[in-house]
């Protein structure tokens, strides 16, 4: 199966290097546009487009952002924004609009065609009612609470001590991270360092030494980058 790749793209060379780099990746290049407003009417009589990656910064009427928004708000397709550079406002802006995935130039074929593919998963796995989410009992502050795993995104280790980190908040409890890690389900959790266990649901991007979730870096344990890839290109052949 060959993914549906919509690109909207304002340099003329970047837009001609994404598709022929997509397509040596395995892709199929289904629109290659310079501006947001040409490309409206294209989904609406065409919407069989796999992801949609935009110029953050593209010319027109309306920036990629804002034409991101209408993406979003109109169709169910994941979305990853390229840019030259990502100041603190533009990011603050793209936050909320919840992109599947970033890329930064210059980029790498193979930083690319993975970012896509952790975007596709991300979004497959987001679209799926969940198999294996379980409730996980934790004390906080005195109280119990219960915790979704679906809704851990990682944890990490303190002494005899764990993080964790929810999409909607984080907890500190006195439990070692092997032991709570034994509590997630196996099949969405994967130990990438000997001090971080994370949801794969989560991961934005990752290269040979470190991984991007929840915003933040973290170190990915020697020998690791490439089990990573092997678990992300099973999950999407499923």
């Amino acid at each position: 199966m060959k993914y549906k790749i919509l690109i909207v793209e304002g340099g003329e060379f970047r837009k001609n290097d994404l598709k022929e780099t997509l397509e040596s990746c395995g892709y199929q290049v289904v629109g290659l546009h310079d501006n947001a407003t040409s490309v409206y009417e294209l989904l609406r009589v065409n919407p069989n487009v796999d992801l949609v990656l935009i110029d953050i910064s593209v010319k027109g009427e309306q920036s990629g952002i804002d034409f991101a928004k209408w993406v979003r708000k109109e169709f169910d397709i994941p979305i990853v924004f390229n840019a030259r550079y990502f100041d603190d406002d533009t990011v603050l802006q793209s936050f909320d609009i919840q992109p599947d995935g970033y890329i930064v130039q210059p980029y790498s074929r193979v930083g690319l065609s993975l970012t896509l593919k952790l975007a596709l998963l991300r979004f497959e796995r987001k679209s799926k009612v969940p198999n294996n989410n379980i409730s996980i009992q934790i004390r906080d502050k005195g109280y119990s609470v219960l915790l979704e795993s679906k809704d851990i995104v990682m944890a990490q280790a303190d002494g005899l001590y764990t993080k964790i980190t929810t999409t909607k908040k984080s907890y500190m409890i006195r439990d070692i991270l092997k032991n709570f890690e034994g509590k997630l389900p196996a099949e969405e959790f994967i130990r990438i360092h000997k001090s971080y266990v994370v949801n794969k649901n989560f991961i934005e991007s990752f290269n040979s030494k470190k991984l991007l979730i929840n915003n933040q870096y973290l170190p990915i344990r020697r020998g690791l980058y490439t089990p990573l890839k092997e678990i992300l290109n099973r999950n999407l052949k499923e």
